[in-house]
């Protein structure tokens, strides 16, 4: 089973350019993320459809999750964590079962 961690940028953290983000920023921008050449050149797949949940806050160590559709049709789960009020981190990925 194909299973992935996605370390954004060289840090590992991906950072929201806002000053004041909430959390549809954080999920908007994970949706974007996800569907980028950046998680592509990691996973090795391309990804549509990301659909992400918003925070509940905006704090360290809050928790959100994240589907998207690669390339062969299935559908992967991501977990993803906050870091700070402008960056988070996607912790893991992998196709479902």
């Amino acid at each position: 089973m194909k299973k992935l961690i996605i370390a954004a940028a060289s840090t590992g953290i991906f950072l929201l350019a806002a000053c004041s983000n909430d959390g549809k920023d954080f999920k908007e921008n994970a949706e974007a993320f996800i569907e980028s050449t950046e998680v592509e050149t990691q996973a090795g797949t391309t990804f549509t459809d990301a659909s992400c949940t918003e925070p509940s806050k905006v704090e360290a160590g809050e928790t959100f999750t994240c589907t998207a559709v690669d390339a062969d049709g299935l559908t992967w789960d991501f977990n993803l964590t906050v870091k700070s009020e402008n960056s988070y981190e996607i912790t893991d990925g992998a196709p479902q079962p």
